[in-house]
């Protein structure tokens, strides 16, 4: 996690070496000097707006934001706070930064497979079902929808297909049987 405290003129006063790192900056080209003249732009636009809204209301703001740093796109949760002097008086800003880059990645690629699953099941010829940890079901595909199966569950089962038991077949022998 990166952290950073700015003063009132939001010149840095601390950064700690995970700042160093994330924004490829060294901590003594940092101290003193404005987040313009260290960051990408973009970024630190963002930082001196939020940086505003939360002495404007005196409670924390989060965010997350976008930059490129040696030509990667990188994507950033930022939570900045007030930082008061023991009188109460305004003394800086606090930043906490984390790199969500990866978490974006795979958010990404969790939707493509997402996207690539749903065109698969929606022309598999043979019923699909997919069901939770408790048994409730998640995920049906076109043919399950047009087969018996369906029309048992919607019968039996509750209305809707997310109703559906883990165990169907037992709970039809168990209304037949009795």
């Amino acid at each position: 996690m990166a952290l950073s405290l700015r003063d009132m003129d939001s010149r840095f006063i601390w950064v700690n070496s995970r700042f160093e790192t994330l924004f490829d900056v060294n901590s003594q080209n940092c101290i003193g000097r404005l987040p313009h003249e260290v960051m990408p732009t973009p970024l630190a636009d963002a930082i001196s707006v939020r940086e505003q809204e939360v002495w404007a209301g005196d409670i924390p703001k989060s965010q997350t934001h976008q930059a490129v740093i040696k030509g990667q796109t990188h994507h950033f949760f930022c939570i900045n706070s007030a930082v008061r002097e023991p009188n109460g008086g305004p003394f800086g800003t606090s930043t906490i930064a984390l790199d969500v880059t990866a978490l974006r990645v795979n958010e990404a690629e969790l939707e493509r497979t997402r996207s690539v699953m749903e065109s698969l099941l929606a022309h598999y010829p043979f019923p699909v079902v997919a069901r939770d940890m408790d048994g409730r079901i998640m995920l049906v595909n076109n043919a399950w929808e047009d087969s018996r199966a369906a029309h048992v569950v919607k019968r039996w089962g509750g209305g809707q297909p997310t109703s559906c038991p883990l165990n169907v077949r037992s709970i039809l022998m168990s209304r037949h049987s009795g």
